[in-house]
C-alpha cells in the first residue's frame, strides 16, 4: 500500500483534535506530534500525550539544517513544525501549512488529502463559552479559499466527523 497524508484543517475550536484523536483509535494510522520552540504552558507540563514536542532553538536549527521537516512556521516567535513522516499519518494544519505540506507530497510521491473543518464562527464562540477559555479576536479569522481543499466538512458533530474522514481513508487505503 501507497504512503498517505491526510490533513485536518482548521478553525480553532472546530474539534480538529478531538476528531483526530478518536480517529487515531479506530485506524491505523499515526497522529503527527508536532515540535515547537515556545514554552510549555502550565496545563501542559509534565503532560503525557502533549500535541507537541518541546525542544530549544539550537534543537531547531540542527534539525532543519538535517531537512527533519516536511514545513515551519514562526509563529509569535516560537517556531512550530511537522516532522517528515515514516508512515501513513494524520495531520492537523492550518490552511498555509496544508498547502506547503501537499507540495511536500507531491514532490515525494506520497498521496495527500485534506480535509477542511468549517464551523460557523457562532458555533466556536459558544464552543470557547462553554469552556471558559478565552481567545484573542485572531483565533476567529475565516479561511475562505476552502475550494483548495479536497473534502470540506461544514457544522458537523464529531461524530459524523470521524464518521465522514473514515470513509475518506478507506476510499485511500482501497
Amino acid at each position: 500500500m501507497e504512503k498517505y497524508i491526510i490533513g485536518i484543517i482548521w478553525k480553532s475550536w472546530s474539534w480538529k483534535t478531538t476528531v483526530v484523536n478518536l480517529l487515531n483509535e479506530e485506524l491505523s494510522l499515526i497522529r503527527n506530534k508536532n515540535y515547537t520552540t515556545r514554552k510549555e504552558r502550565e496545563e501542559e507540563v509534565g503532560k503525557v500525550n502533549n500535541d507537541y514536542t518541546f525542544i530549544d532553538k539550537e534543537e531547531f536549527i540542527n534539525k532543519l539544517e538535517n531537512n527533519y521537516f516536511i514545513e515551519y512556521i514562526n509563529h509569535w516567535g516560537a517556531f512550530y513544525w511537522i516532522p517528515v513522516p515514516k508512515n501513513s499519518w494524520l495531520l492537523i494544519l492550518d490552511p498555509l501549512g496544508s498547502i506547503q505540506v501537499e507540495k511536500w507530497c507531491y514532490d515525494n510521491n506520497i498521496i495527500f488529502k485534506s480535509i477542511y473543518l468549517d464551523v460557523d464562527d457562532i458555533i466556536r464562540k459558544e464552543r470557547i463559552w462553554l469552556e471558559r477559555y478565552e481567545r484573542k479576536e485572531w483565533y476567529f479569522s475565516y479561511f475562505k479559499d476552502k475550494w483548495l481543499f479536497d473534502y470540506t466538512l461544514s457544522n458537523l458533530t464529531i461524530e459524523d466527523n470521524i464518521s465522514y474522514i473514515k470513509e475518506i481513508v478507506w476510499k485511500i487505503k482501497e
